[in-house]
């Protein structure tokens, strides 16, 4: 028991370390070009936070999947909104939750939009 308990505490421990590495490797990474001038595109500089926060989340998603599968949880609709914390954190967008739920094709349209306009 005490055993199979410390090697599941160690594996966590370096999933949670990786995942760390991996959301630093993205924010130094992901940056937009820079003009002639070393000036920035502010769309551009748009798209690379949306593409920065989104992979964060999507490490933050996995850690807090990680911890539900472990508390052997099935129901995870309060990933779009949880309420556990404040302010409430969003793991999940609709967009994202809809693709989850087997709707894809109907939120296909609406997430192409749903971009667009995050990008403008």
């Amino acid at each position: 028991g005490l055993d199979r308990w410390w090697q599941t505490r160690l594996h966590v421990g370096q999933l949670m370390s990786r995942l760390l590495n991996f959301c630093i490797l993205v924010n130094t990474h992901i940056r937009p070009p820079r003009d002639s001038e070393g000036a920035l595109r502010a769309t551009q500089e748009a798209a690379c936070h949306l593409y920065r926060s989104t992979l964060v989340r999507w490490a933050n998603l996995f850690h807090v999947l990680v911890y539900t599968q472990a508390r052997n949880t099935h129901d995870i609709t309060d990933l779009v909104q949880d309420k556990r914390f404040n302010p409430p954190r969003e793991w999940l967008t609709e967009e994202e939750w809809g693709i989850l739920a087997g709707r894809a094709e109907e939120n296909a349209e609406q997430m192409h939009e749903s971009i667009v306009k995050r990008l403008s």
